[in-house]
């Protein structure tokens, strides 16, 4: 009921009512983290909602709840919070800090477009975390062989970005660069993201002949098409 009334209002963009819903349940048992993280989600497309005291409220109730009750939220919803306030480009420290420093349990428990929407979101938000970068760089093998050209472009910029090398750095990028086939033959990557792989791969001075040649041969195709 709850959850139908929440996607009702995020269709037709009834911000208002999300943030009224929230100030009307936060001390019932009825929010879920479905519910909490459907919420945010909608008020992401809204950017007057960052300047709301309800939206201030409603990010104290998450970051009391992670503190808290952290098993609450799984590592899905705790990425599209985040992901959330990276699109309403509205850093909060104290949620943020929460992300990264419960890395342990929501890297393990994430598969790679979780971790792929949380590294990039924290890089957007300028939120830095060398522990979380490492953390997710030891992970290197699920994330290259599961993660599409997205999330392997997001992760691969969130690194580039942040300027940071590091042994399991190294692995991590080796991972990916070894994937050119399913990346780039296959085809399920635009040209955004390829661009975005190699911008990445050659601010860490990272060598990675095949992969490079196999983009510029998609590149090429493309313009030819």
């Amino acid at each position: 009921m709850l959850s139908a009334h929440i996607n009702n209002m995020k269709r037709g963009d009834n911000f208002d009512g999300i943030l009224s819903l929230f100030i009307r349940e936060q001390y019932t048992p009825n929010l879920n983290t479905i519910h909490v993280s459907n919420m945010f989600s909608a008020l992401s497309s809204h950017l007057g909602s960052k300047s709301d005291p309800r939206f201030t409220a409603f990010l104290t109730f998450t970051c009391n709840k992670l503190q808290t009750t952290p098993g609450f939220f799984d590592s899905r919803a705790l990425a599209s919070i985040t992901h959330s306030l990276a699109r309403l480009n509205h850093p909060h420290p104290p949620f943020l800090d929460l992300i990264t420093g419960n890395r342990a349990r929501i890297i393990a428990n994430a598969n790679t477009q979780d971790l792929s929407n949380i590294v990039w979101s924290l890089t957007s938000l300028k939120h830095r975390s060398n522990e979380f970068l490492e953390s997710v760089a030891s992970h290197a093998s699920k994330i290259a062989t599961t993660g599409n050209t997205q999330d392997l472009s997001n992760i691969a910029w969130s690194f580039g970005k942040n300027g940071y090398k590091s042994s399991a750095t190294r692995t991590l990028f080796d991972a990916i660069a070894s994937q050119a086939p399913r990346i780039v033959v296959a085809r399920n990557g635009r040209l955004q993201e390829l661009s975005n792989l190699v911008w990445a791969f050659s601010t860490l001075n990272h060598r990675a002949t095949p992969l490079f040649a196999a983009i510029a041969t998609a590149a090429a195709q493309n313009f030819q098409n």
